[in-house]
């Protein structure tokens, strides 16, 4: 996580990417792993958990909601949040 925000300070810097653009695409992808990476975490915590202690349904059950939490926060953020996407489905939808 660290040398991703190094690396990410270096890139946004004033000596790093020079086109507005990609520097802009450049924060979404950073705020976009931002929130996903932890939910990676947090399933696979829950995953070696529920392996090691079988007794337990608490882990099973955290493996069960954090999976299904993250589908739906992957497709929220990589699809329903982006701009692009947005744009076409209201063009889509609301045509007139």
């Amino acid at each position: 996580m660290v040398i991703g925000i190094l690396v990410f300070n270096k890139l946004v810097s004033r000596d790093g990417i020079l086109d507005k653009k990609l520097k802009h695409r450049a924060g979404a992808s950073l705020w976009s792993s931002c929130v996903v990476l932890p939910l990676l975490a947090l399933t696979w915590m829950s995953a070696v958990l529920a392996m090691t202690d079988k007794r337990s349904i608490l882990f099973q059950i955290l493996f069960a909601v954090f999976d299904s939490l993250q589908g739906f926060v992957i497709v929220m953020v990589h699809c329903v949040l982006r701009r692009e996407v947005t744009v076409h489905l209201k063009a889509s939808f609301f045509h007139q």
